[in-house]
Formats: C-alpha cells, sequence, structure tokens
C-alpha cells in the first residue's frame, strides 16, 4: 500500500514496497532513475528533523505497520526518531522507495494563484472508472496489458506468415481454442480463392473481431 511521505514546494513524495508496482507504465530506466533520485533525498534528510514532523511520523508509522508487519512494535511503541531511522535504513537497504510522483505547481504571489492541476493516473482513472478497489484496478490493468501483448503477438505472427505457412495458422495459434484465421473457398471478396480471414481481440472489448479477407499465396 502506497503513502504520501511528505510534500516539499517542488515535489510530492510517496512510499512504496520496493516490490510494489510505482511508476507502472514508464521503462526500467526511468523507473530506477526515479528510485534513485527518491533514495538520494531521503537519505539526504535529518532523521532527528524528519522526527518533529508529527504527520510525516504518522504517515510513516501507518506504512510500516501496514506493509511490514514484523514492525508492529516499532509502529506501537517505537519513538518518533526509531520510526524514521528504520525508514532511512530501508529506503537505503531498497526494502521502501520514495517516488517523487508530480511535481506542485507554484503560483505567481499574491490573491488569485490558481490552484494546481493534478492529473489522475491511469490507475486512479480504472479505479473512479469502473468503482474498483486499488488492487482490483492493477488486476484490471494487468489483464488488458496481457490482451493486448497478445494482439500484439498475433499481429506480428499474421505478418511474419507466408506461403503455405499461412494454411497452418489454425493449428500454429489456436491451442486456447480461439480462432486466429479462417479460409473461405466458396466466394470471393477480390482477393481470389481461396483467401484467409484474420480474427483479433478488440483491446476494449475483449471480443473476438473478424478481420477483411486477405489473398493467399499458393504453392
Amino acid at each position: 500500500m502506497a503513502m504520501e511521505l511528505k510534500t516539499d514546494s517542488r515535489q510530492r513524495y510517496t512510499l512504496y514496497r520496493g516490490d510494489e508496482r510505482y511508476l507502472r507504465f514508464e521503462p526500467q530506466a526511468r523507473r530506477q532513475e526515479a528510485a534513485d533520485a527518491g533514495r538520494k533525498y531521503t537519505l539526504a534528510a535529518y532523521p532527528d528533523i524528519w522526527a518533529n514532523d508529527v504527520g510525516l511520523v504518522a504517515r510513516v508509522r501507518q506504512f510500516l505497520g501496514a506493509n511490514f508487519h514484523w514492525h508492529d512494535r516499532l509502529v506501537a511503541k517505537g519513538s518518533d526518531l526509531e520510526v524514521v531511522q528504520v525508514l532511512h535504513d530501508m529506503v537505503r537497504g531498497g526494502s521502501v522507495v520514495v517516488i517523487a510522483e508530480r511535481p506542485v505547481s507554484v503560483g505567481s504571489a499574491g490573491v488569485g494563484a490558481p490552484p494546481p492541476v493534478v492529473k489522475k493516473s491511469f490507475h486512479q482513472l480504472v479505479m473512479e472508472g469502473m468503482g474498483l478497489s486499488a488492487n482490483a484496478a492493477w488486476d484490471y490493468i494487468d489483464q488488458y496489458n496481457a490482451m493486448v501483448d497478445r494482439v500484439n503477438e498475433i499481429e506480428a505472427a499474421r505478418k511474419a506468415i507466408t506461403g503455405n505457412a499461412m494454411l497452418n495458422a489454425m493449428d500454429d495459434f489456436s491451442s486456447d481454442g480461439r480462432p486466429v484465421v479462417d479460409i473461405d473457398y466458396d466466394h470471393d471478396h477480390g482477393q481470389g480463392l481461396p483467401h484467409a480471414h484474420h480474427w483479433t481481440i478488440d483491446p476494449f472489448s475483449g471480443n473476438l473481431k473478424r478481420g477483411p479477407g486477405l489473398a493467399m499465396p499458393m504453392p
């Protein structure tokens, strides 16, 4: 479970477990860069200063209690300084990651400065749009991504099929019971006889969709 650590004049920093899905749609290099920056930010702070921030310590206690049950005693009875020191140790070791998730817009001084514009993540949009919990939304996104990957694999395989290999497409790609290609011998769409129709999965509805007729090279 992610938890806000603190917000300064430039960034909002969020706590994640090291094995949690943060910056999900970013490449690994960008995720590692963000984790390194968050580690540098956290370890540069003085634990005794953070320990004086009542709200920060309360959030850290809640985060540790929700994600690391073996710290229950620390969460319940540890001093504020001990809690912050443990957080520093866990960030240093990588079991906790601190991520700067979004910049805080700073308006010009004076009355009437516009509020910060907050852009919702895809995860938040799925949660709100479909009425799902955080974990259920991640599961939905996983299924969606797997479906898109499957469509891409089928399309790549279709483009790679030439000559007689097209005739074997059903055998090659229907192990899960889904049609991938069918061949018509009794009518002509302008592509000759026989011709093929490829089936793909609509990434939005999840339903199979039959494609247009395609000419088949014959032996």
